[in-house]
């Protein structure tokens, strides 16, 4: 004797097969993969050119120019998904890259490293480098998801930003790996 049976879950539909999706689905799934693929672009390129100004020799400028490329990131993914980014936008987006301020803290303190010669400007450099990349690349992921659930700057909260974009970090190097490689992150 067997027990109860569970019903059977209903399989997801097969997208690549061309009888189970109409015209119309599988023209919004490919756009949906070809937006996703160009904000992933975006990010990856936010990503090496945050480690690219960290290893600058400019102690706490460069502190400064990572604030301002997060601020740079948020305008250019809001402008890739059609979502506009006028100076009321760009205060709410101010106050989003607060949320990453403890790691951009992080990243001043490293900068300041740089002011001893020798190891502390190689160390400051290469940690740097690191953490600039990875700032970029929770930064831009979770606002590609937030966007790509149909959310706007406007109803982006503090909280939930900072509490998202921890979970990024700790996603950390091989999800910013696999973006760089040009895998799905």
């Amino acid at each position: 004797m067997t027990g109860p049976t569970e019903p059977e879950a209903p399989e997801a539909p097969d997208i690549g097969a061309d009888h189970a999706l109409s015209p119309d689905v599988r023209l919004a799934v490919a756009e949906s993969r070809r937006t996703r693929a160009e904000a992933e672009s975006i990010i990856r390129d936010y990503v090496i050119l945050g480690s690219t100004l960290s290893m600058a020799p400019l102690p706490l400028i460069d502190g400064i120019l990572l604030f301002n490329l997060q601020f740079n990131l948020i305008g250019r993914l809001a402008d890739h998904y059609g979502l506009p980014f006028d100076p009321f936008y760009r205060g709410i987006a101010a106050s989003v890259v607060t949320g990453a301020l403890p790691v951009l803290a992080t990243g001043l303190g490293l900068s300041a490293l740089k002011l001893w010669p020798g190891f502390g400007a190689l160390g400051a450099a290469a940690t740097l480098s690191t953490l600039a990349g990875l700032v970029s690349y929770a930064t831009g992921k979770v606002l590609m998801e937030h966007f790509e659930a149909g959310g706007t700057l406007e109803n982006l909260s503090s909280r939930a930003f900072r509490m998202r974009f921890r979970r990024a970090l700790r996603e950390g190097r091989p999800g910013m790996q696999a973006l760089l490689a040009g895998r799905p992150a």
